[in-house]
């Protein structure tokens, strides 16, 4: 019967497997979340489907290892220093919002006949939202480094944070003496003072042996102590009355203070990913389609009022910790979701009989449906907000960061040729660096508080507001400004800013950051005057690094890197012909180009060209003269020579060095002093 048994399993994981791959595959290829699929395929397959797995049970102990799996990497994954620039929104926004969500969902199952632990384990369920959905759809969007990309981030760690002292609490659930007495806040002492004493002896312990085992060398070893580790604390904590995922996810907060942190992480990622893969389409398989299909307009209804409510709650919070609406709102519908850990929550909720099968088949037929509606809601948030803002002006106009009300600092008044930058990133940051460098004044836009008082303190005017806000791009003076350099981290964010500088300065200079290649058509299309893309300068210069350490001259390297950005940027621009440039580069053979800067000590400082003879003494030719910041092309023979003049020369390598030898000469030294 054993061998039954066991074969019967191993049919059950091929099913389960097969259909997981299929199904993620084909989302994948839908550009939709893979778990969606994961879901959808245990819909198909289990009892209530296809019944191919007739017994959902028979996993259920792979499910289990799946949620130690999910609890042990978010340990492990765990980082205050992601929360720290977005904290105030992230643990004190994310405490309210899930303390308002318990009470709202409360007070609304206690209207409908529902016990107080349940109710509350409902709000558990509805509060938390989805890290895997949320940082999917950000990251195939480019918006993981917006503003709201990194305030979504934040919450979300202090959500899945939050599901610790909900799993501790779950146990008193169940008894409503317990839950309003002290008996739960006993049973919470207990736990953290048992969660204490075994982090204290595992921060003592285990980077020791973490370390000790890493010396061996072995891959195998070092897995196997991660492992080790997780389900051994797991068990112990469920023999000291807490559950497996509490001594899961605290045994991955004692590896994460492991030098070997990120390789345990690395080594166990398969591993999880299999068992949690496992643990979704488990969920899948308890989905009733006949309950979902006969209270179809009850789960509609459901689904309809969490996104509704949980996208108003958490943009309003967000608008009320100083961030703008555009951003708030984008927050708000990214979050709407129900997550991974609500399953998790639901699952115990329905084993401990505080949810029956029809609660629950409501649960994962609304979380279904709310996370299908996720990519689609992030799509919508622009033109959703464009509408809200012309009913509702206020919207637009960001409150006080921080406490305090931002305002414009420096002398904004005065400017004239100035640049503004949008956006400082790391890019923006660049941008700065230079202009400070070189002492042309610049003024920096961005809603960001703390990137802000960084840009004052390197003497930068800044406003502090939303660049895709044309009001905010009134405050900067553009029909003064020389350049506009939009270097924003979000892609609908950088079109609005170049659509409201153009409406207020036509004629103004503005380059664009893309973020895909799919964006530089539209930034051209929309009015920019040069488009770059970060990652693809990027590839750029691995490719000139890559042919200079084979030993190609510099001009073919610059013959082939301009070939390349040519064709990746210029093929959106219809006045352009690239092959023109390509033939240029091959007219001029085996010569290289390059720039050399004419020191006051040279000798044909202060000549001519014709006096200096510099094509009779070094074969080289001279095609520009840089100076005062015009350029004069092919320069007569009677053009002087001056110190400080940038000369664009061309010829053979050993002809530029020789030249470069006379308009740059060394300083000779001799006893008593320089000569």
């Amino acid at each position: 019967m054993a061998a039954v048994e066991a074969i019967r399993i191993l049919q059950d994981l091929a099913a389960i497997l097969g259909t997981a791959i299929v199904m993620g595959f084909l989302f994948h290829r839908l550009r939709q979340p893979p778990v969606i699929g994961y879901l959808i395929g245990g819909l198909i397959i289990g009892p209530h489907g296809l019944a191919l797995v007739p017994d959902s049970e028979a996993v259920g102990m792979f499910a289990e290892i799946g949620v130690i799996m999910l609890m042990f990497a978010l340990g492990v994954e765990f980082s205050l220093a992601e929360i720290a620039p977005v904290w105030r929104v992230a643990l004190l926004g994310t405490g309210a919002q899930i303390a308002l969500t318990c009470m709202v969902v409360t007070g609304a199952g206690r209207f409908f006949g529902l016990s107080l632990g349940t109710g509350l384990l409902l709000g558990f369920v509805v509060a938390l939202s989805s890290t895997m959905i949320a940082l999917k759809v950000l990251m195939e969007r480019g918006e993981l480094d917006t503003l709201h990309g990194r305030v979504s981030i934040g919450i979300l760690i202090a959500q899945d944070l939050a599901v610790v002292p909900m799993m501790l609490a779950f146990p008193n659930l169940g008894d409503q003496s317990h839950l309003l007495g002290w008996p739960m806040l006993v049973g919470l002492g207990e736990a953290v003072v048992l969660l204490g004493g075994m982090w204290y002896l595992g921060n003592s312990l285990v980077p020791l042996v973490m370390r000790r085992v890493a010396a061996t060398g072995s891959r195998e070893l070092l897995f196997l102590s991660a492992m080790a580790l997780a389900f051994g604390t797991a068990a112990i904590a469920y023999l000291l009355g807490l559950s497996l995922a509490v001594g899961a996810f605290l045994a991955g907060i004692v590896a994460s203070e492991s030098d070997q942190s990120h390789q345990i992480l690395a080594e166990m990622r398969p591993i999880r990913d299999l068992f949690s893969t496992l643990f979704f389409v488990a969920v899948g398989m308890l989905i009733d389609l006949d309950f979902v299909w006969q209270n179809l307009g009850v789960v509609l209804a459901a689904t309809a009022g969490l996104i509704l409510g949980k996208a108003l709650l958490i943009s309003g919070l967000c608008r009320a910790f100083g961030y703008a609406g555009r951003t708030s709102l984008a927050v708000g519908l990214g979050l709407s979701q129900i997550g991974e850990f609500s399953f998790v929550l639901a699952r115990m909720g329905t084993d401990a009989g505080l949810l029956t099968s029809n609660q629950f088949s409501l649960i994962l037929g609304t979380a279904l449906l709310s996370i299908v509606a996720t990519p689609l809601l992030m799509v919508s948030y622009v033109p959703l907000y464009g509408a809200l803002r012309r009913a509702f002006p206020a919207l637009s106009r960001p409150l006080p960061a921080g406490g305090r009300q931002p305002h414009a600092t420096g002398a904004l008044a005065g400017l004239v040729d100035h640049v503004v930058i949008c956006g400082f990133g790391r890019v923006g940051r660049n941008v700065c660096e230079v202009l400070v460098r070189h002492n042309i004044p610049a003024v920096v836009v961005d809603i960001d508080h703390t990137v802000l008082l960084e840009a004052r303190s390197r003497g930068l005017a800044t406003v502090y507001g939303d660049a895709a806000n044309l009001e905010v791009m009134r405050q900067v003076s553009l029909p003064l400004a020389k350049l506009l350099v939009i270097a924003l981290p979000d892609p609908i964010g950088t079109r609005l800013a170049l659509h409201h500088s153009r409406q207020i300065n036509p004629r103004l200079l503005v380059l664009c950051r893309a973020h895909r290649t799919q964006d530089i058509e539209a930034l051209y299309d929309a009015g920019a005057d040069q488009v770059i893309q970060p990652e693809f300068e990027a590839s750029v210069e691995a490719i000139r690094y890559t042919l200079t350490a084979l030993g190609y001259t510099r001009h073919q390297i610059d013959l082939y890197t301009t070939e390349i950005r040519e064709a990746h940027y210029r093929q959106f621009l219809d006045d352009f012909k690239p092959q023109e440039v390509a033939t240029i580069w091959e007219a001029l053979g085996k010569q290289d180009l390059e720039w050399l800067v004419v020191n006051p000590r040279s000798e044909i400082a202060g000549l001519s060209l014709a006096d200096s003879a510099i094509r009779t003494r070094t074969g080289a030719a001279i095609l520009a003269i840089r100076r005062d910041g015009s350029t004069i092309a092919n320069p007569e023979p009677d053009t002087s020579i001056e110190g400080g003049d940038a000369l664009l020369v061309m010829g053979q390598e050993d002809q530029i060095r020789m030249l470069e030898a006379l308009v740059n000469p060394p300083i000779k030294v001799r006893t008593g002093g320089l000569e």
